[in-house]
């Protein structure tokens, strides 16, 4: 969750244990970056109205993300952190592109992801604003 790579990054960084800041940095940039991603997409949201273009795109760039994660799993030697790491962070960007969906398309009513209000919204702010 969003929530806990917050709390376990300031851990990292108050203990200097930098592994830990950097790693858990990463997917909080990852999860933001993933709501830029649908704010450059829908710069000008409508509460409870759908674009199907945008809807599709945004839905493909999920799945994209996801299945990426998935052939990583799939190719990955056992105990490969890296990949362990790509894929965390690809879910990050699926789960920050449809938590600004789902808030977009309903008003800020329904978040999809736990946790993640403010991370959200500086992403979707940030991509609305490019």
């Amino acid at each position: 969750a969003v929530t806990g790579a917050w709390t376990n990054s300031a851990i990292g960084l108050a203990s200097q244990n930098m592994k830990l800041f950097y790693g858990q940095a990463s997917i909080l940039v990852s999860f933001i970056m993933g709501s830029t991603i649908y704010g450059l997409l829908n710069p000008n949201p409508k509460s409870l109205e759908l674009d199907r273009k945008t809807t599709s795109t945004t839905l493909t760039l999920i799945g994209g993300c996801l299945m990426a994660a998935i052939w990583i799993l799939d190719h990955a030697h056992n105990k490969d952190r890296a990949a362990a790491f790509e894929v965390c962070c690809l879910a990050a960007v699926a789960s920050g592109i449809q938590n600004s969906l789902t808030s977009s398309i309903t008003g800020n009513l329904c978040r999809t992801t736990h946790f993640t209000g403010i991370s959200s919204d500086i992403g979707t702010f940030l991509g609305q604003v490019l």
